[in-house]
């Protein structure tokens, strides 16, 4: 299974917006990976979690190559909103999901979203 540490080497991403609403033992995995925060529209970004509109915004406006990473509770679509917000991302150009957890969920098949599973660990 290929790591997220080499998956971040293969596609030369620089940085990584972390939704405000992950979990702090979440955060903890990136730090080693050596990603910038945020600043800049055109690099290729990990943008790890979708929880809120301000998720969503900056993954709509960033002009560079980007993956959606799934922390696990955003990927709970019992919620309409949460569902929304799922829904939206068929209307931007992502490079790719990704996600921790090898989980089957009939409405992420719905929308047409199969994410890449990546061992979080190396």
């Amino acid at each position: 299974m290929l790591t997220l540490k080499n998956f971040i080497l293969i596609n030369n991403i620089k940085q990584v917006y972390i939704s405000k609403n992950i979990n702090i033992a979440n955060k903890v995995l990136l730090d080693d990976l050596n990603l910038n925060e945020y600043k800049d529209l055109n690099d290729n970004t990990l943008f790890f979690g979708l929880y809120e509109i301000e998720d969503y915004s900056k993954i709509y406006y960033h002009k560079g190559k980007k993956w959606l990473l799934f922390e696990g509770n955003d990927l709970e679509t019992k919620s309409k909103y949460q569902n929304k917000l799922l829904e939206y991302t068929n209307n931007i150009k992502l490079d790719g999901f990704i996600s921790f957890y090898n989980r089957s969920n009939d409405d992420l098949k719905r929308l047409n979203i199969i994410p890449l599973i990546v061992n979080p660990y190396n």
